[in-house]
C-alpha cells in the first residue's frame, strides 16, 4: 500500500519537520471546514510553485496530487514522503475513517511541533556552547603561539631562576604549540566515536554496559532521554488516534536507529510473550525516573491516558535536562576562560617581578 518511489533528496529535505507540522495543522483545519484535501492541496501547490524558495515543496505536493485522483487517499499518497512512524500513523488512522484521520492530523501537528522544539533546544545549546568554546580555545592557542616564544627567549637565565610560575606557563604554552594540532585531532576522533556510539552501540558486556552509560554518563544520558521523549510523544499521539501499541512498535522498527531498534525489538518480544504493556515498556527503553512514573500511573486503567501523561512528564524532564546541560557547559566555558586569564596574569606578574629583581641585582 505504501509503495516506494524514487524521490529527490532535496525534495525530501524541502518537506522538513517544520513544514510537515504546518501541513498537518492546515489539513486538519481544512477538514474541519469541510474543504476536501485534494482541493486544499491543489491550492497549496499552486502558491508554492510561484516562489523559488518553495518550488521543491511544490514538487512534493504535485506528486501527492498525481496519486490521489488514481484512488489513493491523502494518507497513502503522502506516506512515501514522510518518516515511517508518521506514515504508519496516517495510514492507520485513515483506515479507521475520516473523523479519526482528522484527529490524527491534529495529533501529528502537535507531535511534530514538540519534536521541533526539542531539536531546536539541543541545536541551540550545542551551537552556542560549541562556538564559544572554539573561540576561547582559538584565542588561547593564538596567544600561546604569539606571546610565549617571545617571552621565553627574552628571559635571561637569572630571570628564570627568580620565576616560580612563569616557567610552568611557558612549558604549557610550548606543549600547545608543539602538540596542539595532535590534541585537536584526538579530540575530534573521540567526538566522532562518541557520536557514532550514541545510535549504533547496543552490545553490552558484564564490565562494559551500555545501560549504565545511558543512566549515568553524558552525552549518553541525554541521548537516551531524547529518544524516549520522541518515542513517547509519537506513541501517545498514535494511540490517541486509535492505533495499538504493538502496531506502533512494529511500524517503527524498519525506520529506527540500531539503538532504538534494539529496544523496540525487546519491547515487541515482551508484548508478543503476553506481558502487560506497562511491564513491557519498563524493559530498558525508558529512563529510570520515567519508568518509575510509569509504574505509578499503572494504577489507572486507561493505558492511552497513561502514555499521554507519561509523554508530558518526560518532555518536561527532557527540557530540564537540556537546560541543566546548557548551564553546565556554560559554566565549564567560563571556568576555562577564567583559568586562562588568571594564569596569564600570574605569569605576567611573575615575569615582571623577575625582570625587576634581575635589573636591581645588575645595578
Amino acid at each position: 500500500m505504501m509503495a516506494k518511489i524514487n524521490l529527490s533528496g532535496s525534495d525530501r529535505r524541502a518537506f522538513s519537520l517544520k513544514r510537515r507540522a504546518a501541513f498537518y495543522a492546515d489539513m486538519a483545519a481544512f477538514m474541519d471546514a469541510q474543504v476536501p484535501p485534494f482541493q486544499a492541496l491543489t491550492k497549496m501547490e499552486a502558491i508554492a510553485r510561484k516562489r523559488r524558495q518553495t518550488r521543491r515543496l511544490a514538487n512534493v505536493y504535485r506528486h501527492v496530487l498525481r496519486r490521489m485522483p488514481g484512488g489513493d487517499s491523502l494518507a497513502v499518497a503522502l506516506a512515501p514522503w514522510v518518516p515511517g512512524n508518521e506514515a504508519v500513523m496516517l495510514v492507520g488512522a485513515d483506515t479507521a475513517g475520516s473523523v479519526v484521520f482528522r484527529h490524527a492530523l491534529g495529533e501529528m501537528a502537535v507531535l511534530l511541533d514538540r519534536q521541533l522544539k526539542a531539536k531546536q533546544k539541543i541545536r541551540k545549546m550545542l551551537i552556542f556552547n560549541g562556538m564559544t568554546l572554539t573561540v576561547i580555545v582559538g584565542v588561547i592557542a593564538f596567544i600561546m603561539k604569539l606571546v610565549v616564544p617571545q617571552l621565553r627567549t627574552s628571559a635571561t637565565p637569572d630571570m628564570l631562576t627568580k620565576m616560580s610560575f612563569a616557567p610552568s606557563y611557558f612549558a604549557f604554552g610550548q606543549w600547545v604549540i608543539d602538540d596542539g594540532a595532535f590534541l585537536a585531532v584526538a579530540i575530534a576522533v573521540i567526538a566522532l566515536a562518541v557520536g557514532w556510539s550514541l545510535n549504533h552501540w547496543v552490545r553490552s558486556w558484564p564490565w562494559w554496559s551500555r545501560r549504565w552509560f545511558d543512566e549515568h554518563l553524558m552525552p549518553w544520558t541525554l541521548h537516551a532521554r531524547t529518544q524516549a521523549t520522541f518515542f513517547l510523544a509519537t506513541t501517545s499521539a498514535m494511540m490517541r488516534a486509535g492505533i495499538p501499541l504493538k502496531t506502533v512498535v512494529t511500524g517503527m522498527l524498519p525506520f529506527s536507529s540500531p539503538w532504538m531498534h534494539h529496544h523496540l525489538r525487546r519491547l515487541l518480544r515482551d508484548l508478543e510473550l503476553g506481558l502487560p504493556e506497562v511491564d513491557a515498556l519498563g524493559s530498558g527503553l525508558l529512563p529510570t525516573d520515567t519508568g518509575d512514573r510509569l509504574k505509578i500511573y499503572a494504577l489507572m486503567n486507561d493505558f492511552t491516558g497513561i502514555m499521554t501523561r507519561l509523554s508530558a512528564d518526560n518532555f518536561a524532564t527532557f527540557e530540564a535536562s537540556v537546560e541543566q546541560l546548557d548551564a553546565f557547559l556554560r559554566l565549564i566555558t567560563l571556568l576555562l576562560l577564567a583559568l586562562f586569564i588568571v594564569s596569564t596574569l600570574f605569569m605576567v606578574f611573575d615575569y615582571a617581578n623577575a625582570m625587576q629583581s634581575s635589573l636591581s641585582s645588575f645595578h
